[in-house]
């Protein structure tokens, strides 16, 4: 985050593991965290963390996986925000959110929608209008339903075949 840009790098869910790259070379974190519900965090000290990985071969192939995975999110981001429009990267958030935390309901699969229009911005990596105007037309072309507590997914697949659209 700067003074006037912000990029949400990642929505994690019950259990994820943040700050894990930073823990090994004991420099602080590039970026911050910021919860949207009430959240129980466990803090690991470097040393502990130290140890750990020194006496326990399983927990450094756990340790790696997890490094390789938020590297492969980061690298996965930097491809998108590059090769990808605003429509194809907010349809990829809503499919991600539908097949992690949606719930199959008549007309579709509805979860709660935790970020404000600005917050959807800050994780596409464009304005806030950009995005109203996208929702707007996923609205139109009935893919989409919001409400002020919720996101309801019509059409999983059209919105899947438009997160995999690349720019041209």
């Amino acid at each position: 985050q700067s003074r006037d840009k912000r990029q949400i790098l990642a929505l994690p869910l019950p259990g994820d593991c943040l700050g894990a790259e930073s823990l090994s070379t004991g420099a602080p974190s590039p970026y911050s965290a910021t919860t949207l519900a009430a959240t129980t965090v466990v803090y690991l000290a470097p040393d502990v963390l130290q140890t750990l990985l020194d006496d326990l071969p399983d927990f450094q192939e756990v340790f790696l996986k997890l490094i390789t995975n938020r590297l492969k999110q980061f690298v996965t981001l930097v491809h998108d925000l590059a090769f990808r429009d605003v429509t194809s990267r907010l349809a990829m958030i809503l499919v991600a959110r539908a097949e992690t935390e949606g719930q199959p309901v008549a007309g579709g699969i509805v979860f709660d929608r935790l970020l404000s229009q600005q917050e959807f911005a800050d994780m596409v990596g464009t304005a806030r209008e950009v995005v109203y105007r996208t929702f707007k037309k996923f609205e139109d072309e009935e893919l989409v339903r919001l409400t002020r507590t919720s996101i309801l997914i019509r059409d999983l697949e059209t919105l899947r075949t438009i997160a995999l659209q690349e720019s041209r």
